[in-house]
């Protein structure tokens, strides 16, 4: 059985030891059997004589080495008549691996090496359509419109470059409507003889048309933002505006403003709401009727005058009949 052994572990490189169930050694490849000691207590050995396959990795007394051990039961009908054991040192094993982990490490710096090459130009041909898109976006931003994108990369670059022109299509043709809009608004307000004051919640001015600039002596330019105290000083109108604000229905009143001559203004005042009915701000409405006024004040004095001059001859009258 020694003779047996050293020719096999000769042939295979590793270490070949046979032992009996009681633990004694009949045959090593390296060591001679009558003089090691009993190796019932090994773990590895132990696990074969239970009839499992027992694999340890440990010190090994005889070698002075970190070995690992492979031990398997010898059977004769189902009877353990013995272990077979096997064993190679870490080194050996370190010594084997090393020229594959070297080739798997060249094969991996390879592959990443690709992976990073094909990353690179897939990033370019994907970042470049991004960055046209990315300009394109800017430049609708910047109110360019009528500007078109470049055609090309992906069916998907295809399909956003698509969704970008038709919305800018439909921005463009809504931003003209706003624009025809705004400048029929901009000519109703400038054509009106009625003043028109708009504010917002905070009573800071919102919008002042032609006639209000003129008939409330408005002479700041950027009045756009500013409290209402700070244009207009007409304590009646500020008052108008804070009931306006309040008030849930459209209200009026008659406001005198201070010039040469002084102007009688019939106020309208009603909220303004936005689509959640949120009160956004108030709407003023000035109509100068200082000539209705002062036609009702002549109109008043002739009455008068007229009742004066009549009541003596109508009371002679009286007493004559």
């Amino acid at each position: 059985v020694d003779n047996l052994c050293k020719t096999i572990g000769e042939k295979i490189g590793l270490r070949v030891t046979v032992l009996l169930p009681s633990g004694s050694v009949l045959g090593d490849s390296l060591l001679d059997p009558a003089r090691m000691d009993n190796h019932a207590y090994r773990p590895e050995i132990r696990e074969a004589l239970a009839g499992k396959e027992g694999i340890t990795e440990r010190q090994s007394f005889a070698l002075n080495r970190t070995m690992i051990f492979l031990a398997l039961p010898a059977r004769v009908d189902s009877r353990i008549v013995g272990v077979v054991r096997t064993a190679i040192s870490v080194e050996h094993v370190w010594g084997t691996l090393r020229p594959t982990y070297v080739k798997l490490g060249l094969v991996t710096v390879g592959i990443v090496f690709l992976a990073t090459l094909l990353s690179l130009y897939v990033s370019y041909r994907i970042n470049r359509p991004l960055a046209a898109l990315q300009e394109g976006a800017l430049r609708f931003a910047q109110g360019e419109l009528d500007y078109r994108l470049p055609v090309e990369g992906a069916r998907e670059m295809k399909s956003l470059t698509d969704a970008l022109h038709a919305m800018a299509s439909q921005l463009h043709e809504r931003l003209m409507t706003v624009t025809r809009q705004r400048n029929e608004l901009e000519a109703v307000l400038f054509s009106m003889v009625e003043a028109v004051v708009l504010v917002n919640p905070d009573e800071r001015l919102l919008r002042l048309n032609r006639a209000a600039k003129i008939l409330l002596h408005v002479k700041v330019p950027d009045y756009e933002g500013r409290s209402m105290v700070e244009v207009i000083r007409n304590p009646d109108l500020q008052d108008f505006v804070r009931r306006t604000l309040t008030s849930k229905e459209p209200i009026e009143t008659r406001i005198s403003v201070v010039g040469d001559p002084v102007r009688v203004m019939q106020a309208h005042g009603t909220t303004v709401v936005d689509a959640q009915q949120q009160v956004v701000g108030a709407l003023v409405v000035l109509n100068d009727v200082t000539r209705l006024e002062n036609l009702e004040r002549i109109r008043r004095d002739f009455v008068a005058n007229v009742s004066h001059e009549l009541k003596t001859p109508i009371t002679s009258i009286k007493g004559f009949l």
